[in-house]
């Protein structure tokens, strides 16, 4: 097959360099590795869920975590109540997520 048109896309170095070597790995182009990986990849509907908003709270809990390690680090106490609060809302946000996920995925089998 003649291939005719050509796209654009934009990497980092360190995409780059994984593309590299995983096309090297099976000993082909690119170019090739791309087209294999489109051709071979199965796209699947999003799932209705709002990744932004969970996002955010995951990236909260995440820097509270760091506080928390912080404050132990440089006063070798850790500060238990906030540390138990952090695993709660971690907790939480796990269990709404696979809450949501779980609707959604009951709601697209009923489709």
């Amino acid at each position: 097959m003649k291939y005719t048109k050509t796209i654009f896309f934009h990497l980092n170095d360190e995409e780059l360099k994984d593309l590299d070597e995983e096309a090297d790995i099976v000993g082909i182009t690119r170019s090739e590795y791309v087209r294999r990986c489109i051709n071979e990849t199965i796209m699947k509907p999003t799932i209705n869920i709002n990744y932004c908003e969970l996002n955010r709270e995951a990236t909260d809990i995440i820097e509270r975590f760091r506080v928390v390690a912080d404050r132990a680090w440089h006063s070798k106490v850790l500060d238990v109540p906030m540390f138990r609060k952090v695993i709660r809302d971690a907790q939480t946000l796990m269990t709404k997520i696979k809450n949501e996920l779980t609707k959604e995925i009951n709601h697209e089998k009923q489709k």
